[in-house]
């Protein structure tokens, strides 16, 4: 949010900003003071209730104060309270999107039916290789009869005629 226009005692937002970013952070009280008004007002027109307006603003300063404790980011000379709202709200939507509430647990668990397994490409990678290592050190006879048995699906029985 810009400096409001009427005049406020004390430091400007841009002092108390500088202050912030110099690591004195009892400089965000007033900054916070002077602006968590307005911010609550844009946050009740952004969410459905009053707590979820109470979290969005807690949120928003929080990132504000992380970004300006930053070090060598650029930030405005003004409080960004109403940006990082915005930015706060928007995503909370995309993760409250993502999110399949459910009365009961049991359409969770007949959902699993059709959900898609989680695969770990970098685990079934590795499992690759470590087992082509291992298959590789077998002695000759030993990686035909793994070979047949377990690629080709034949019997032990069927195995036997083949290696003599």
């Amino acid at each position: 949010m810009a400096t409001a226009s009427v005049d406020v005692p004390g430091p400007s937002d841009a002092e108390l900003i500088d202050a912030v970013r110099a690591g004195d952070t009892g400089s965000y009280g007033p900054l916070y003071e002077r602006h968590v008004s307005s911010a609550y007002n844009l946050a009740r027109q952004l969410t459905r209730s009053t707590s979820e307006a109470d979290d969005l603003v807690a949120e928003a300063f929080a990132k504000v104060l992380d970004t300006l404790r930053a070090a060598g980011v650029r930030t405005p000379r003004s409080a960004p309270t109403a940006d990082a709202l915005r930015h706060t709200a928007y995503d909370k939507t995309r993760r409250d999107r993502k999110l399949e509430l459910a009365e009961d647990v049991s359409t969770v668990a007949s959902a699993e039916a059709v959900s898609v397994p989680f695969k770990d490409t970098a685990m079934s990678g590795l499992e690759r290789s470590l087992a082509a290592k291992a298959f590789a050190r077998l002695p000759g006879a030993w990686q035909a009869v793994l070979w047949h048995t377990e690629i080709e699906g034949q019997t032990p029985a069927e195995v036997a005629p083949i290696l003599g």
